[in-house]
Protein backbone atom coordinates (compact mmCIF):
# COMPACT_ATOMS: atom_id res chain seq x y z
CA UNK A 1 0.00 0.00 0.00
CA UNK A 2 1.43 3.58 -0.32
CA UNK A 3 0.95 6.59 1.29
CA UNK A 4 0.35 9.94 -0.54
CA UNK A 5 2.30 12.80 0.93
CA UNK A 6 3.73 16.42 0.11
CA UNK A 7 6.90 18.16 1.33
CA UNK A 8 8.87 21.23 0.15
CA UNK A 9 11.82 19.97 -0.71
CA UNK A 10 12.37 21.42 -4.23
CA UNK A 11 15.32 19.12 -5.82
CA UNK A 12 14.73 15.40 -6.39
CA UNK A 13 18.29 14.52 -5.79
CA UNK A 14 17.64 15.89 -2.01
CA UNK A 15 14.59 14.17 -1.48
CA UNK A 16 15.82 10.48 -3.05
CA UNK A 17 19.12 11.08 -0.99
CA UNK A 18 16.91 11.43 2.08
CA UNK A 19 14.72 9.04 2.01
CA UNK A 20 17.44 6.46 0.76
CA UNK A 21 19.08 7.62 3.93
CA UNK A 22 16.49 6.76 5.99
CA UNK A 23 15.39 3.34 4.28
CA UNK A 24 16.71 0.53 6.71
CA UNK A 25 15.14 2.85 9.84
CA UNK A 26 11.69 2.77 8.07
CA UNK A 27 11.73 -0.85 6.02
CA UNK A 28 9.82 -3.32 8.13
CA UNK A 29 7.78 -1.36 10.29
CA UNK A 30 4.18 -1.36 11.16
CA UNK A 31 2.99 1.99 9.46
CA UNK A 32 0.19 2.00 12.35
CA UNK A 33 3.01 2.41 14.43
CA UNK A 34 3.46 6.48 13.70
CA UNK A 35 4.90 7.51 16.41
CA UNK A 36 7.68 5.38 16.69
CA UNK A 37 8.60 5.55 12.99
CA UNK A 38 8.57 9.59 13.77
CA UNK A 39 11.13 8.94 16.86
CA UNK A 40 13.46 6.50 15.02
CA UNK A 41 13.51 9.47 11.94
CA UNK A 42 13.93 11.80 14.31
CA UNK A 43 16.90 10.24 16.04
CA UNK A 44 18.54 8.87 12.87
CA UNK A 45 18.92 12.72 11.55
CA UNK A 46 19.09 16.10 12.17
CA UNK A 47 15.85 17.53 12.36
CA UNK A 48 16.60 20.90 11.60
CA UNK A 49 17.90 19.42 7.86
CA UNK A 50 15.39 16.78 7.53
CA UNK A 51 11.99 18.11 8.87
CA UNK A 52 10.12 18.38 5.22
CA UNK A 53 11.15 15.02 4.40
CA UNK A 54 9.94 13.52 8.38
CA UNK A 55 6.98 15.52 7.86
CA UNK A 56 6.13 13.84 4.28
CA UNK A 57 6.42 10.51 5.86
CA UNK A 58 4.55 11.33 8.60
CA UNK A 59 1.65 12.63 6.32
CA UNK A 60 2.03 9.35 4.02
CA UNK A 61 1.84 6.84 7.20
CA UNK A 62 -1.38 8.51 8.12
CA UNK A 63 -2.27 8.17 4.88
CA UNK A 64 -1.88 4.67 4.51
CA UNK A 65 -3.57 4.22 8.43
CA UNK A 66 -6.66 5.73 7.02
CA UNK A 67 -6.13 3.51 3.64
CA UNK A 68 -6.11 0.09 5.52
CA UNK A 69 -9.02 1.24 8.15
CA UNK A 70 -11.34 2.65 5.26
CA UNK A 71 -11.81 5.89 6.69
CA UNK A 72 -11.03 9.61 6.18
CA UNK A 73 -7.42 10.90 7.68
CA UNK A 74 -9.69 13.87 9.46
CA UNK A 75 -11.16 11.10 11.47
CA UNK A 76 -7.55 9.54 12.43
CA UNK A 77 -6.54 13.09 13.75
CA UNK A 78 -9.79 13.79 15.62
CA UNK A 79 -12.98 14.03 13.45
CA UNK A 80 -14.59 16.92 11.70
CA UNK A 81 -14.19 20.04 12.96
CA UNK A 82 -15.27 22.33 10.14
CA UNK A 83 -17.24 21.65 7.41
CA UNK A 84 -14.72 23.66 4.73
CA UNK A 85 -11.09 24.81 4.90
CA UNK A 86 -9.87 27.93 3.35
CA UNK A 87 -6.67 27.04 1.26
CA UNK A 88 -3.94 29.37 -0.64
CA UNK A 89 -1.29 28.92 -2.47
CA UNK A 90 2.13 29.12 -0.83
CA UNK A 91 4.92 30.92 -2.98
CA UNK A 92 8.53 30.91 -2.35
CA UNK A 93 10.27 33.43 -4.22
CA UNK A 94 8.92 32.07 -7.74
CA UNK A 95 6.11 34.14 -8.45
CA UNK A 96 7.72 36.71 -10.60
CA UNK A 97 9.77 34.08 -12.57
CA UNK A 98 6.20 33.78 -14.12
CA UNK A 99 5.96 37.26 -16.37
CA UNK A 100 3.04 36.52 -17.93
CA UNK A 101 0.87 36.58 -14.64
CA UNK A 102 0.13 39.50 -13.24
CA UNK A 103 0.42 39.78 -9.55
CA UNK A 104 -3.71 40.45 -9.05
CA UNK A 105 -4.01 37.47 -10.72
CA UNK A 106 -2.51 35.79 -7.89
CA UNK A 107 -4.38 37.21 -5.59
CA UNK A 108 -7.72 36.18 -7.32
CA UNK A 109 -10.37 33.94 -7.46
CA UNK A 110 -10.07 30.84 -6.47
CA UNK A 111 -7.99 31.93 -3.78
CA UNK A 112 -8.06 34.99 -2.41
CA UNK A 113 -5.53 34.99 -0.29
CA UNK A 114 -1.40 33.89 -1.09
CA UNK A 115 1.20 33.29 1.24
CA UNK A 116 4.83 34.52 -0.35
CA UNK A 117 8.30 33.46 1.47
CA UNK A 118 10.71 35.71 -0.34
Amino acid sequence: MTGVAENVIHHKSILEGQINFLRNTLLGEDPFNIERIWRKMLNATSFQYAAAMISGIDIALWDIKAKKLGVPVYQLLGGLYRNKVRVYPHLRGTWNSYPDKKVDDLFSEPWGAVKYTP
